[in-house]
């Protein structure tokens, strides 16, 4: 409560940016009444709804959704200690769930918009339910252990590679009515995947088991050009929104047809696999890569710099950070190594679960790196790494009170040798990108319309890194809009210098050029931005105005023509294409 009263003092707690903007959004629209909604799912739907269940019932809002998801994180400490001390003792649970307790990335991603919180806790509530199940078989125990991994799955759809665990598991575990008990989980998942499968076949007469991103997210991780960390596929735009129309229009025009959800995540998947067969070293190095990326003490970003945003809370400065050692996962990750080796010796009755958490471990770890590593990725499966390094804890401190020196001092060794390589700065993991936060806090302050604090983290961007193009094309829309012509065409011009391929720099200098009078320099703007993206709307519809504009009605008509081809219902092309035609 402490951090998300800290929180509120953020930018952006009210104005989402990037995958929680894109939630928000999502969560608006079915709190409104668009619960079925019109096209596949690209996304998991579990977290969207879920915030659209809140913003139903309380009202749109930014505080309320954190404070529930930083209450089932309190509830998710608890169910560390509960399976802790089931799996090893009560004095281990207590260290194990104080350790989750003040973990910096639980609080922070706990206090974001985004799913991993909330995968996190339902993941260690089907631990939870699943190992006293094991204990003592129940139909009940089963059904709940199934319904919470369905709902898992369908929060983070790779959480489906537990299910064929979970069921060999199960196999190996039970000596009887082994068919029944996994009728009886497959049942309890299905209840809750199948309707998202039936949904999104009656909206897309596609077979799309939860979400179709998981073709691109695969090309994304396994591609020649993959750093295993950064969210982009070659060829494409950085942003979000832009990225994801980018990897359907590229499908398409390579297939020359317009493609089923389905078949643009096998577009993706095939080119992924593609890179596998061709180059199999290179794909091995890679995966290499990203597994050290997975146990790695750093944090990697995908959606803000999470170190730029612990300046706002100084509970959570205290708890994450980075120097020569990434706090706190540079410390948990070699403790979890050792400790998952000293567990092997642990106590024969137990050492069952400590196999079956394991094995969970591992098959999700193999679920993110067959991808591409992110700190909310990996951030589910933490609870039961932070088990296994609090079993090493206890153990050392256990040993140094027996004063058995010798035996603790080669596993101090390992701990600190695993350490120095853990929290080495491998290919730059440590670098951060100012520049692009700076940018990010812009944008936000640009959104609430603080256009001077926007203005003032536009040019501290571009004064970390002068050839950014995106802060140029931003103050460029500021200018304009103060009516400071001569600033606003230096700006725009200078975001096209600094990236001749960004078809938004070169739209916002036509729409430029279109509000000067300047009309043939914006038709020209306007049909680069076309080359770069052939199917970019608002540019062919603009560029149809700026030919009028300069009596070419033949041009013109063509941009509208092509606009109503793009989009059928645009009203103002359609319009413009009969009175020109008249």
């Amino acid at each position: 409560f402490i951090y998300l009263n800290q929180l509120i003092s953020s930018p952006d707690f009210d104005s989402p940016i990037m995958d929680a903007q894109y939630h928000d959004e999502w969560a608006l629209s079915i709190s409104r009444g668009d619960w079925i909604g019109e096209e596949v799912f690209f996304r998991a739907p579990l977290y969207p709804y879920f915030l659209a269940a809140i913003y139903r019932v309380f009202g749109h809002g930014y505080y309320l959704p954190r404070l529930i998801q930083l209450i089932a994180g309190s509830i998710s400490c608890l169910l560390v200690y509960l399976i802790a001390k089931e799996v090893f003792n009560r004095r281990i649970g207590v260290i194990a769930s104080l350790i989750a307790a003040f973990y910096g990335p639980f609080i922070y991603f706990e206090g974001e918009l985004l799913i991993a919180g909330l995968m996190t806790f339902l993941l260690l509530a089907f631990a939870f339910v699943f190992l006293r199940t094991c204990g003592h078989p129940t139909r009940k125990g089963l059904f709940v252990s199934g319904l919470l991994l369905g709902l898992s799955t369908i929060a983070r759809p790779n959480a489906l590679i537990l299910i064929p665990f979970v069921l060999i598991w199960l196999w190996v575990s039970s000596d009887r009515m082994l068919l029944q008990r996994s009728l009886i989980l497959l049942s309890a998942i299905s209840l809750i995947v199948c309707p998202v499968l039936i949904r999104n076949y009656l909206v897309g007469k596609d077979f799309v088991p939860v979400a179709f991103q998981g073709g691109i997210n695969f090309y994304i991780g396994n591609n020649p050009h993959s750093d295993g960390r950064t969210a982009i596929a070659p060829g494409t735009r950085a942003g979000w929104f832009e990225g994801y129309e980018d990897a359907i229009r590229i499908a398409e025009e390579t297939e020359g047809r317009q493609l089923k959800p389905s078949e643009i995540s096998n577009f993706w998947l095939s080119k992924g696999i593609e890179f596998m067969v061709e180059r199999p070293w290179s794909y091995f190095r890679l995966l290499m890569k990203k597994f050290v990326f997975f146990w790695h003490g750093c944090e990697l970003s995908n959606n803000k710099e999470i170190y730029f945003f612990t300046r706002y809370s100084s509970l959570l400065k205290a708890v994450l950070w980075k120097s020569w050692l990434c706090f706190p996962f540079g410390v948990i990750s070699p403790l979890f190594f050792v400790g998952l080796f000293l567990s092997l010796k642990y106590e024969r009755e137990r050492r069952m679960h400590l196999v079956f958490f394991s094995g969970l471990i591992l098959m999700y770890m193999v679920s993110v790196v067959i991808f591409f590593v992110c700190a909310r990725f990996r951030i589910p499966v933490l609870p039961f790494v932070i088990m296994f390094a609090a079993y090493a804890l206890y153990w050392i401190v256990r040993e140094l009170s027996r004063k058995n020196l010798l035996g603790v001092m080669g596993y101090c060794v390992v701990t600190l040798l695993l350490g120095f390589f853990l929290n080495f700065d491998f290919a730059g993991l440590k670098k951060t990108n100012p520049s692009l936060m700076h940018y990010t806090l812009g944008t936000v302050y640009q959104k609430k319309q603080l256009l001077g604090d926007a203005k003032r983290e536009y040019e501290e961007a571009l004064r970390v890194d002068p050839g950014f193009s995106k802060p140029y094309n931003n103050l460029g829309i500021i200018y304009s809009g103060e009516g400071n012509n001569e600033k606003a065409e230096e700006n725009f011009i200078k975001a096209v210098s600094a990236d001749l391929m960004n078809p938004k720099a070169h739209f916002n200098l036509g729409s430029f050029y279109l509000k000067i009078g300047e009309y043939e320099k914006a038709s020209r703007e306007y049909e680069i931005a076309l080359r770069i993206i052939p199917d970019y709307e608002a540019a062919a519809y603009y560029g149809g105005l700026a030919y009028e504009k300069l009596g070419m009605d033949k041009k013109a008509i063509e941009k509208w023509e092509l606009c109503l081809r793009l989009n059928p219902g645009n009203i103002d092309a359609r319009m413009k294409l009969e009175k020109t035609s008249e």
